[in-house]
């Protein structure tokens, strides 16, 4: 019906139509009659949808300048005010936009897991925080461990995926090349594609690091906004610290408070011969890193500014492996054959 009406338009005459978008049950382009106002048209798309802005629309109307030009006007129609809506007579191609509340989403929810008193999926609305949403869910209980709260977000884990992607591209963009030239290349196309492959296969953590005490404090900057999707859990309180890695027993140890990084460490039996002693890195409940090892101490501080070395309830120990070890007899033998290759080019030089 709307296709006869634009073709039964004849040569300058206008098409009966109007056009109605945004926030209506169904939006589209509708036949007008004479005396049709803005309501009607509203009306016509089946009304206003719940997350209808209330306060005004826009009409668009197109007309016919002076010197035969196409002029565009744009206005508001308030809703309220004397039912002006009602009043505004529509003409030929008027387009009304209705406008949607902003961030409206009746169904977003985030779900709060662990120790809250009262677990379970909350709905959100735009601006709800952290701190909201812990206090709607009775607040932690005695046992909750705000310094390890996990907090993970979709979004998060779909950009986390996305870069997984855009890293294996790359890798296999590079290896290609590199075909292309006369670089040394030591894998094989198969093996670059396995690698490739998980990669493109990478699901996402989306783990957000968060300072909830602080953000339940009242600290602004720690207190997030929520998201539909978001996922809260709080695990009971830990009094353990864990030592994994290059070490000769991997244990978890009865945190001890004044204990520091390598006195865990000896009670683990100490490092093992492949450690590397200069990457040791401390993963704190929270989920963040921290390098302990030599290698850059500086660093320590950068990170944990104004805090010993002094380890906190449910850190983990990390002992990475010393990717340039090589076993003693490895060693010597390399060595012995640098000091033989140098005591024969000395006998060389001797019988010139």
């Amino acid at each position: 019906m709307i296709e006869k009406l634009r073709l039964q338009a004849r040569g300058g005459e206008a098409v009966n139509l109007g056009t109605v978008a945004g926030a209506v049950l169904a939006p589209g382009d509708y036949p007008i009659m004479p005396d049709y106002t803005a309501n009607d048209l509203v009306s016509a798309a089946g009304g206003l949808s719940e997350s209808a802005d209330l306060t005004t629309v826009e009409l668009r109307r197109i007309r016919r300048g002076v010197i035969g030009n196409v002029e565009v006007d744009y206005s508001d129609i308030n809703f309220d005010r004397f039912g002006e809506l009602e009043r505004v007579k529509l003409q030929s191609r008027d387009h009304i936009t209705v406008r949607q509340i902003p961030d409206w989403n009746p169904d977003d929810t985030i779900e709060i897991r662990g120790e809250v008193y009262y677990p379970g999926t909350y709905v959100i609305s735009p601006g709800d925080t952290l701190s909201n949403i812990v206090q709607r869910a009775g607040g932690l209980t005695e046992l909750g461990f705000a310094e390890g709260a996990v907090f993970t977000r979709q979004t998060a884990a779909q950009l986390e995926r996305e870069r997984a992607a855009e890293y294996a591209s790359d890798i296999l963009r590079a290896y290609s090349s590199r075909l292309l030239t006369e670089e040394t290349t030591t894998s094989t196309m198969a093996e670059v594609i396995e690698i490739t492959q998980q990669l493109e296969d990478v699901e996402g953590v989306g783990r957000i690091l968060i300072d909830l005490p602080a953000a339940i404090d009242g600290e602004d900057s720690a207190d997030y906004v929520v998201e539909d999707g978001d996922v809260l859990s709080i695990p009971r309180r830990s009094s353990t610290v864990t030592v994994v890695g290059e070490v000769k027993e991997t244990a978890t140890h009865v945190y001890q408070q004044g204990l520091l990084v390598k006195d865990y460490i000896d009670l683990s039996a100490g490092v093992s011969e492949r450690a590397d002693e200069k990457g040791i890195y401390i993963v704190r409940a929270n989920g963040s890193n921290l390098l302990y090892g030599s290698r850059d101490r500086r660093r320590w501080w950068r990170f944990d500014v104004g805090r010993t070395l002094v380890l906190e309830p449910g850190d983990t120990i990390v002992v990475p492996v010393d990717s340039q070890h090589k076993e003693s007899l490895v060693q010597w033998r390399d060595m012995t054959q640098i000091i033989y290759q140098g005591l024969v080019s000395v006998a060389a030089i001797a019988r010139l």
